[in-house]
Order: structure tokens, then sequence, then C-alpha cells
């Protein structure tokens, strides 16, 4: 399964060279363990940086074992993390859970 573009914005640029845009995202029904990929490859080359704005009670941040390898080609994997209740510690959202709900922004900022 695959994140969903809903909208996106493009936001100011400082240096030609290079881009921001944000998008608003929805997760799908399956959660796929590891995150899910986020292709920007229409807007961007190459990511240099990935911000995730409100989480709706998750914690969304890029896969750091992708990273590196997915930022250079417009690609990056969102994974999803939630507090445990036993616990407090977050882990990560279990395969297969239904995120359908969950809808946040991302800002993205690379070379076009």
């Amino acid at each position: 399964m695959a994140l969903t573009k809903n909208s996106k914005q493009i936001l100011r640029r400082y240096d030609p060279e290079m881009k921001k845009v944000r998008y608003n995202v929805t997760f799908d029904s399956s959660y796929l363990t590891g995150g899910e990929e986020l292709d920007c490859t229409g807007d961007f080359s190459e990511i240099d940086e990935v911000r995730i704005e409100a989480g709706g009670g998750y914690l969304i941040e890029p896969n750091p074992a992708t990273k590196v390898a997915k930022y250079g080609t417009g690609k990056v994997d969102l994974m999803c993390y939630r507090q445990t209740a036993a616990t407090s510690a977050l882990i990560e959202v279990a395969s297969a859970v239904n995120l359908s709900a969950l809808v946040v922004d991302v800002i993205v900022e690379g070379r076009p």
C-alpha cells in the first residue's frame, strides 16, 4: 500500500537550486512495518530534509535505515510510532494496522 497525497503547496524558495513543498498526506488501511513510502519524484530529484507536522497521537519520522538511500531518489519512507500504555515507550505501529484516518502535513526540502 502507499501514502496518498491529498494536496500540495509550494513554499517559498530562498535558494534557486532548492525547493520546499508541503504535502498533506493520508496513511493507508494497512500499515507496512518499516514505513510507508512517500514518492516525491515529481517535485524532487534529491531530498535534503523532511519534517512532519501534526501526527494525531502518533510520532511520524523518516525511516533512518532507508533515509540515505531513498533521499537520493526523491522518495522517503515514513515510519509511524505510538506510545504503549504499559511502558510509555514509543514503538512502531504493527504491520497491517489501519491508519487510514491519520492525516499529516509533510514538509520536504530538496533539489528539483
